[in-house]
């Protein structure tokens, strides 16, 4: 049986290196002609800009360029050396809309062709295929709801001879983190709890509106946006969208945290731009985010987070640690290799509440640091720390966890840094 599922498991490994083969058995000069053919039909002929981004890619695919975001703003859309990726959407919006195109020629005009072209989602590199016949066996495994189909009925299966000798073990694991010192506050609490979400702030250039929505790091606010209509002359057209954005990185904790607060009376959920003083008077809060979106609940790190400086490729925070400034910095971008960094620190609120955060930049560090919160083994691991360095497991408490990634997808997790906290030493409300 196991044997038969990672046979099922590998097939798709082995279709995509013998599609990569295929792929390099097509000449440039084959590559060549499916461009000219494309660039010739009507959903490309009367635009100018996408042949110009098309030829670009391919020509840079047969000579083996590795293409960045940076390099196709200057050479097709005539940025300047200050192109900022993270703060200036064009070549994603553009990359996303030809993908849109090529889409519409092949349902059309290129449905028949036997050479494919293809942008994968994530990379600006372009790849050649030989479409697949449907008679093939190759055309039938490559199916993806069939494959997934026969996988998750395997994996239900598998897991439910796993799960069911265990008998109540959801309920013992729930017992622990009831007697556990870092959730115990919040399950013995009688107060209601509030989950905030750390939400964007997006804004539209009503001159420009082709380029759709925009976002810059260091714009959060209203008046953060008024500071830079008057600074600029080009941001004189830009206005806040009627609503925010909550990010795939607030929200991907939820499935792990909030069954910890299943007999809670009360949950209820609220964005951080919505967040008001008087909620953090009555409430519990476990809030979920990234730097740039504490709003409010900044405060609850005053003291503690220095300076937080935002950008395309690399990150970094200042912490005041014993009365020194600790800088940490994040090189990568997530859709590659790259590193994270998540804040966890639990203190009191100003009424008798407790307040939790976890802070991060990507969604690596989120998911792992909220996986390893939520893990007997883990936790259990975090503790024995605390025991060691102050004999107990403190209340109150800074959790600093560095996370390697790729892809967006945590691979290791660590903890950089962890200290006990005085609720005397801090002056927050």
């Amino acid at each position: 049986m196991l044997t038969y599922l990672l046979r099922l498991l590998l097939i798709p490994k082995l279709l995509q290196i013998d599609n990569e083969h295929r792929s390099s058995m097509i000449s440039n000069a084959e590559k060549k002609e499916v461009l000219k053919k494309i660039l010739g039909s009507k959903t490309f002929r009367n635009s100018q800009t996408y042949q110009n981004l098309l030829k670009y890619l391919v020509t840079a695919s047969i000579n083996n360029e590795n293409l960045k975001e940076y390099d196709i703003a200057i050479e097709i859309f005539g940025k300047d050396a200050s192109f900022n990726p993270a703060e200036d959407p064009t070549v994603r919006v553009y990359i996303s809309n030809l993908r849109k195109k090529l889409k519409k020629y092949y349902a059309d005009e290129g449905k028949h062709d036997k050479i494919r072209l293809a942008i994968p989602s994530g990379h600006y590199a372009v790849t050649f295929s030989h479409k697949k016949s449907s008679n093939s066996f190759t055309s039938f495994f490559t199916t993806q709801n069939i494959l997934a189909g026969i996988i998750l009925l395997l994996l239900i299966g598998i897991g439910y001879l796993l799960l069911k000798p265990r008998g109540n073990k959801q309920q013992k694991q729930h017992a622990r983190f009831l007697t556990s010192a870092v959730w115990s506050d919040f399950t013995a609490s009688q107060n209601p709890l509030l989950v905030v979400l750390g939400d964007d702030y997006f804004f539209i250039d009503t001159e420009n509106l082709q380029f759709g929505i925009h976002r810059y790091h260091h714009i959060n606010s209203d008046s953060a946006l008024e500071r830079l209509r008057a600074q600029e002359q080009s941001a004189k057209n830009l206005i806040q969208t009627p609503y925010t954005f909550t990010p795939h990185l607030s929200l991907l904790p939820l499935n792990k945290l909030l069954p910890l607060f299943c007999k809670k009376t009360s949950v209820r959920f609220e964005n951080s731009s919505k967040i008001k003083t008087a909620d953090l008077l009555k409430n519990d809060i476990l809030f979920l985010g990234s730097f740039r979106n504490l709003y409010i609940l900044r405060e609850a790190l005053n003291n503690f987070l220095y300076r937080v400086t935002l950008g395309a490729g690399e990150n970094r925070f200042s912490l005041k640690i014993a009365d020194s400034l600790h800088t940490f910095t994040l090189k990568g971008f997530p859709e590659i290799k790259h590193s994270d960094y998540c804040l966890v620190r639990k203190i009191p609120g100003p009424k008798n509440n407790t307040i939790i955060l976890f802070v991060s930049f990507f969604e690596s560090g989120m998911s792992s640091a909220s996986n390893y919160m939520t893990n007997p083994r883990t936790l259990q691991k975090l503790e024995k720390l605390f025991k060691q360095k102050y004999g107990t497991m403190p209340r109150y408490f800074d959790c600093l966890f560095k996370i390697s990634g790729l892809e967006r997808t945590a691979l290791t997790i660590r903890v950089e840094y962890f200290t006990k906290i005085e609720p005397p030493e801090l002056k927050i409300w």
